[in-house]
């Protein structure tokens, strides 16, 4: 099954979860991810900003809604986002990777490429699950 159609099932079970509980972290998070990856960040921005209100400084969310950032072209939103994530988990490789790609894409490419190697020697298909999810370098 495709990316986008998965995204799109994923995203209407999400929509149903939350109108049964408008407090559940989990499905906002999820539905957050689903609409980054299938064109709607802006409303991603919205889930992620509903959890942080219910919970300031998730990790989860803040990483999405740097993906979402990153997503939109919002490139200097996304490396604050990653490197909110990265002062509490300095080992993560999606916050490292995403970091990368922001810095490159606003001209910081030494500093951007060495984010990319430290993401790649965490988990050497990152670049793969990012372009799968329309993110290219």
């Amino acid at each position: 099954m495709p990316i986008a159609t998965k995204a799109h099932t994923s995203g209407r079970l999400r929509i149903s979860v939350i109108k049964l509980s408008p407090n559940d972290r989990d499905a906002y998070l999820d539905r957050c991810f689903v609409r980054s990856i299938s064109g709607q960040a802006q409303k991603a921005l919205a889930d992620c900003g509903q959890v942080l209100q219910l919970e300031p400084g998730n990790v989860k969310a803040l990483d999405r809604r740097a993906f979402a950032h990153l997503k939109m072209g919002k490139f200097s939103n996304a490396i604050k986002d990653y490197e909110a994530v990265l002062q509490k988990n300095p080992a993560a490789a999606e916050a490292l990777y995403g970091r990368g790609v922001a810095m490159i894409k606003s001209g910081k490419k030494t500093k951007g490429q060495a984010d990319l190697a430290a993401a790649t020697a965490l988990n050497a298909e990152i670049t793969q699950n990012f372009t799968r999810y329309g993110i290219r370098i």
